[in-house]
């Protein structure tokens, strides 16, 4: 998390979590908030949207929450909350031409919904099915393209994302 000139660490476990500066050399400076949430959080992400930065966090009940992360480091109010259909085993922000969306991979099933700038969950953009159960994936960007690779024990590809939140085509695929 970069604001006001430093970088922050927001750290999620299960019930607990803090947020730390984290210094130039790597190393944690001080602690600038701390909490315990009510429910416990299986998988969460941080983004930033037009200058704001948010917390998307879900439970293994599928209840899932975004809150902003104010400057200094503090956590500051819930934006949105609500609950998914299932649970995800991937989730995680995607970035295609300064829109923000969040990529929730089910199974073989996924979807794709825009992050507002509010700190809110908008219209989805993109859904399908893929032939394999994938259980790691993240995304990166290469020369203001946006990807993201998926991979399961024995396979693994890279998919472009494409701007209005859509699924590319598949760019390249293996074996592991």
């Amino acid at each position: 998390l970069k604001m006001d000139g430093k970088t922050y660490f927001f750290a999620l476990g299960g019930y607990n979590w803090f947020i730390k500066e984290l210094l130039r050399d790597g190393t944690f400076g001080p602690e600038t908030d701390k909490g315990k949430f009510v429910y416990y959080y299986i998988k969460g992400f941080s983004y930033n949207v037009q200058g704001k930065q948010y917390l998307y966090a879900i439970t293994e009940t599928n209840y899932w929450f975004i809150q902003e992360i104010l400057t200094g480091g503090r956590l500051g109010k819930e934006t949105s909350k609500g609950y998914w259909d299932s649970t995800p085993n991937l989730i995680f922000p995607v970035n295609v031409n300064r829109e923000y969306f969040v990529l929730t991979v089910s199974s073989q099933n996924w979807y794709m919904k825009q992050l507002t700038s509010v700190g809110t969950v908008g219209k989805q953009t993109d859904k399908g099915k893929w032939p394999k159960y994938y259980t790691l994936g993240f995304p990166f960007s290469i020369h203001g393209r946006q990807f993201i690779y998926l991979s399961d024990a024995a396979r693994w590809s890279t998919r472009e994302v494409v701007s209005g939140g859509k699924m590319g085509k598949e760019v390249v695929n293996g074996q592991c």
